[in-house]
């Protein structure tokens, strides 16, 4: 899709339902390419080309980053590739596309999709006060300037996590000990430093909250929400926050840093931001989705266009930071294009999603071993494929 498709795309959009500081700009969201030719790049480039070197390349990358195991998806075009490496940590386990693996923190970017959705529809605004979701919770006076576009772009002064919840061993960390109620009581106490909004700061509580704020507190509605308006109609089988048995047969072993096996990441009150496991093959069909190369309901398209292109500073400045999206550039073919990208990190896995409507190219890859550096050796894939004669 051109830069001037999708532009029409996003001005579809009522304005009226978006912050002031996000409506000023999402004329100018998707930039123009600095150079004619890459968009003629894109164009031809051939649906034949082979990719099977760079893909052998990056998971060679990564597996001497220390991952144990690896499965990549490319979509160039519209034509996907997988490429799988190493061990799933269990023998009975080959990796496959269908190998499901913790994507922690690529949780946040379905979320995102749910809220950008429900803007598209009208059913809320981004300036909305979380104060109207949160019903029987008290806010303190800070608190209660708080908006879900401010959840969404980690500007709502919320920490990371809650401190009580971060000082419980992992195996306590599961909703059964702490409980929705238990999170909802930091959020009623919690003041933030200064008044809203806040500068972005990274946080699992932030879009945790945001989930529950569209989910009526519930996080089983939440899974319901998300596999009725996102994965099912996109045909994303294997992601989910809870596995059923099949599922959990096909999920990788995280690892370590230290070599050990990682304890289960159990599901806790903040799986919005955190709780999702999926496939190669499940972020492929989203990379697809992304780049608007694969038939969706116009509502999911919106709602993508709202989560990754409406953001509080322009595209390219240091701080721009869309709704749990990070914008960069790379090079190709001497031109400048966009790479809109997200990862993931918990003890045992690492994750990471790119994608650029410029070039055409998106890229995912899941490992089994935390604090991999997955982003620089997506974007070195994207920017090999994009460079390629």
């Amino acid at each position: 899709m051109l830069a001037t498709e999708i532009r029409a795309k996003i001005s579809g959009v009522d304005r009226r339902r978006l912050p002031r500081f996000v409506a000023r700009r999402m004329k100018r969201c998707f930039l123009p390419l600095t150079c004619v030719a890459l968009l003629a790049w894109s164009a031809n480039w051939s649906a034949a080309s082979d990719v099977t070197p760079f893909l052998r390349e990056t998971a060679s990358e990564a597996r001497v980053a220390g991952a144990p195991g690896i499965s990549i998806v490319v979509v160039v075009d519209g034509q996907t590739s997988y490429w799988q490496a190493g061990t799933s940590g269990s023998a009975d386990l080959p990796l496959t596309k269908r190998t499901l693996f913790e994507t922690a923190s690529l949780t946040k970017i379905f979320t995102t999709t749910l809220l950008g959705m429900d803007v598209a529809r009208g059913a809320v605004t981004l300036d909305e006060p979380i104060s109207k979701f949160l019903h029987g919770v008290r806010l303190r006076p800070r608190m209660r300037r708080a908006t879900l576009g401010m959840l969404a772009t980690f500007t709502a002064g919320l920490p990371s996590q809650p401190p009580d919840f971060q000082q419980l061993p992992l195996s306590e960390q599961g909703i059964d000990n702490y409980t929705i109620s238990d999170f909802l009581r930091f959020v009623s106490g919690w003041q933030p430093s200064r008044a809203l909004p806040a500068p972005p700061v990274y946080s699992d509580a932030s879009t945790g909250l945001l989930g529950l704020c569209l989910a009526h507190l519930r996080l089983g509605i939440l899974e319901n929400r998300l596999q009725r308006e996102i994965f099912g109609p996109l045909g994303m089988s294997d992601t989910t926050f809870e596995p059923d048995g099949n599922q959990a047969n096909r999920l990788a072993l995280g690892f370590l840093q230290d070599g050990n096996l990682a304890p289960q990441w159990p599901l806790d009150a903040m799986a919005a931001a955190d709780g999702a496991k999926s496939s190669a093959r499940d972020l492929g069909i989203f990379l697809r989705a992304l780049l608007a190369q694969q038939p969706m309901p116009p509502l999911l398209a919106d709602g993508i266009a709202i989560a990754s292109q409406a953001g509080i500073a322009e595209p390219g400045d240091p701080d721009f930071r869309p709704l749990a999206w990070t914008w960069t550039s790379v090079t190709a073919h001497g031109a400048q294009a966009w790479v809109i990208t997200k990862n993931g990190d918990i003890p045992g896995f690492s994750s990471q999603i790119a994608f650029s409507r410029d070039l055409g190219i998106g890229a995912a890859i899941l490992a089994n071993r935390d604090s991999l550096p997955l982003r620089d050796i997506t974007l070195q894939l994207i920017q090999r494929i994009a460079n390629s004669p």
